[in-house]
């Protein structure tokens, strides 16, 4: 037999054995990650409601809706009994230095920021801690009302950090008249 022949047959098969291997692996562990992907997400929208006072996601009827895009989801809280519409809670990310900065936004049905957190970051340590402590003026203000928050001196990682959470409020702004005013 011709031994490049030979080689692409064994290579063939070693290909389909590690493709199967995987896939294996793969159908073992989906279940378990996607259950810790949705306990770390729940664990995050429990801690902002709690911290915020505005309940706990037991307190909702909530529907998640994946989006693409800036805006990564969007969760509906509904009162249980009224099915009215409570708070709409996004899931934002946007890029700062050297990795995506995601936050939760919180809006009420009268299209009123009621908080927000950044869930994570991984930004130059040291650098940006302060975009944790920034008050961005936001809550209690209309969600399409984005101000512009003065320029930060300092590190240029700190500034590419900075506009990166402004425009997270940006995107949720650019979105709230698809979910709230029929806008397209």
């Amino acid at each position: 037999m011709n031994k490049g022949l030979a080689s692409g047959l064994v290579l063939l098969t070693l290909g389909l054995v590690c493709g199967l291997l995987l896939a294996g692996v793969n159908a073992f562990t989906a279940p378990t990650i996607l259950a810790l992907e949705n306990e770390m997400k729940f664990n995050s929208l429990n801690s902002m409601l709690e911290e915020y006072q505005l309940g706990t996601t037991a307190d909702f009827v909530i529907d998640e809706e994946p989006l693409i895009g800036n805006v990564n989801d969007k969760f509906t809280l509904s009162d249980p009994v009224t099915e009215e519409l409570q708070y709409v809670i996004y899931s934002v990310k946007a890029r700062g230095y050297q990795s995506d900065i995601v936050m939760l936004i919180v809006v009420d049905s009268d299209m009123i920021v009621r908080g927000y957190t950044i869930v994570s970051e991984a930004e130059t340590a040291g650098t940006v801690d302060f975009i944790y402590t920034v008050d961005y003026l936001m809550e209690g203000r209309l969600a399409t009302d984005v101000i512009s928050i003065d320029a930060v001196s300092g590190a240029t990682t700190a500034k590419f950090s900075l506009a990166a959470v402004i425009r997270c409020f940006q995107y949720v702004a650019e979105r709230i008249p698809v979910d709230f005013g029929g806008g397209v």
